[in-house]
């Protein structure tokens, strides 16, 4: 299932918030491939990834109440999303339990792309996963999700300038950390 329209997105949540359970059933149904994609992007293993969703689906029923119809739908459950995963990793060393290298089976390039620019990319996204947090957030926001620097500012509870500069910075580290290929790259 799609995410609804704005309008009926609303009705759905109205509703979800008086005790409805069918308008918060859609909601959970419409939503639940972002929530499992951008929780299996934080924590890189798709167990991990199927505990985080079902816990937001918990911690979502037990905040609706409290969304404000202030910032998109989207951006407050992102942001509950990666709040969650945080959690979750706080829990355990990262790096170590991953199932795969965040990106490892993700589909980068059209099949006639050059072998040696497909590989400098695969470099590039296995180094977004060694950036800080706050950079690595907001690079998977606005290149994994597609999101914009100000919708990425709703979901990380921070300012668009914010999201900006972190973008700028992980640039600014990935080419350190990729030295001569991140200009090959692109990037």
């Amino acid at each position: 299932m799609s995410a609804p329209g704005h309008d009926e997105e609303r009705d759905w949540i109205s509703r979800a918030m008086l005790g409805e359970e069918a308008d918060f059933a859609r909601l959970v149904t419409a939503y639940y491939d972002r929530i499992y994609r951008l929780a299996w992007r934080f924590t890189g293993r798709r167990e991990d990834a199927e505990d985080v969703a079902q816990e937001v689906c918990i911690k979502l029923a037990q905040s609706l109440a409290n969304y404000r119809f202030e910032a998109p739908f989207a951006a407050w459950l992102s942001r509950i999303t990666m709040n969650t995963a945080r959690d979750f990793l706080r829990g355990r060393t990262r790096r170590q339990n991953r199932e795969t290298p965040l990106f490892e089976d993700t589909d980068i390039a059209a099949p006639n792309e050059n072998p040696e620019r497909l590989a400098i990319a695969r470099q590039l996204l296995r180094r977004v996963n060694e950036l800080p947090d706050g950079l690595r957030e907001a690079v998977i926001l606005v290149y994994c999700e597609g999101m914009s620097h100000s919708e990425a500012g709703l979901a990380l509870g921070c300012a668009e300038s914010t999201i900006s500069w972190r973008i700028h910075e992980a640039r600014k580290q990935l080419k350190k950390m990729l030295g001569k290929e991140a200009s090959h790259a692109g990037f």
